[in-house]
């Protein structure tokens, strides 16, 4: 009779083995990286079926699968949830973008085009009081270590920091046509070191990559910049778009009639500049200035010298 019991614990085990190899194989077929709960339960169901009855399992080791199982779906559940919240963010941005089509901003950014003769103007951001502060203008395949600059606009003595307003219109002489990197300096205790460049102008339209990458705004004279780069807008938010042309197509639908913002609008935090309404943008990073204590003597690319201060 022992031998008998003896065989039929081992068939047991042999069965459950067999069984459980079996479902792991449809889970991974199922899913690669990834075993769900519902394939954990099963497995579970097995091994409890087809175990040894003269050595069940330890109540303990049950209880800590169970919790591992509860934990596995509450895992899944925050991930799902992540990913809605992500993808509703993304949605949002789209949207607000879109909102900016034909509106005047005030977007961080050293590249410039002359077109027409149009030069732009702006503000530079001054972290410090500056002894000197001056922009200087090159083409933009120079190399601001080897080559002198085309021009420079002097601003004069800053004793405290904050937004210094220029005009390259009060350059010496005109620009030619052509695609130029300007780069503010101050001299603060007998050193140069680099501020973030504003630049005023239009946003002409929208790009919106998909899969999580950055929303991107056309802004004219300058190109394509990510959202996250325009520092304020002018006037105030208008939701659903107003009456705004040339609205960028494929944009990502938040859902039917649903603008994210609509009911915020009115709490944007707002500025005034020379008697104008402007409004903060939301997905500016004002973080990411810290970085701007960069000396003269650094080289950078013409890339990082574009998006520096909104990495």
């Amino acid at each position: 009779m022992t031998t008998v019991i003896k065989v039929i614990s081992i068939l047991r085990h042999f069965f459950s083995v067999l069984l459980l190899g079996v479902l792991a194989s449809a889970s991974v077929s199922a899913s690669v990286n990834t075993l769900d709960s519902d394939a954990f339960l099963n497995m579970l169901l097995v091994q409890l079926q087809y175990q040894d009855p003269t050595a069940p399992m330890d109540n303990a080791q049950m209880v800590s699968q169970l919790s591992d199982l509860t934990m596995m779906e509450q895992n899944a559940e925050l991930v799902h949830a992540m990913n809605q919240l992500r993808d509703q963010m993304y949605q949002s941005q789209g949207l607000y973008a879109s909102n900016l089509v034909g509106k005047e901003v005030m977007v961080i950014a050293n590249l410039f085009k002359v077109e027409d003769g149009r030069l732009p103007a702006g503000e530079v951001l001054l972290n410090y009081a500056a002894s000197d502060l001056n922009i200087e203008i090159y083409k933009q395949d120079d190399d601001p270590e080897e080559t002198d600059p085309v021009d420079t606009l002097p601003l004069g003595e800053q004793t405290e920091s904050g937004k210094v307003p220029y005009d390259l219109n009060d350059l010496g002489k005109p620009l030619e046509d052509d695609t130029y990197m300007m780069y503010a300096y101050a001299v603060v205790d007998g050193n140069d070191l680099e501020q973030a460049v504003i630049q005023r102008s239009v946003v002409l339209s929208v790009v919106i990559p998909g899969g999580g990458q950055d929303v991107l705004v056309d802004v004219k004279g300058i190109g394509l910049v990510p959202l996250y780069s325009i520092t304020e807008f002018q006037g105030d938010y208008v939701a659903g778009g107003g009456d705004q042309p040339g609205k960028p197509e494929h944009l990502p639908s938040p859902g039917p009639g649903v603008d994210p913002f609509a009911s915020l609008a009115g709490h944007m935090e707002k500025t005034v500049r020379d008697g104008e309404r402007w409004t903060i943008n939301p997905f500016y990073k004002p973080q990411s200035m810290r970085s701007n204590e960069r000396q003269k003597s650094q080289p950078v690319s013409h890339r990082d010298a574009m998006f520096r201060r909104v990495r």
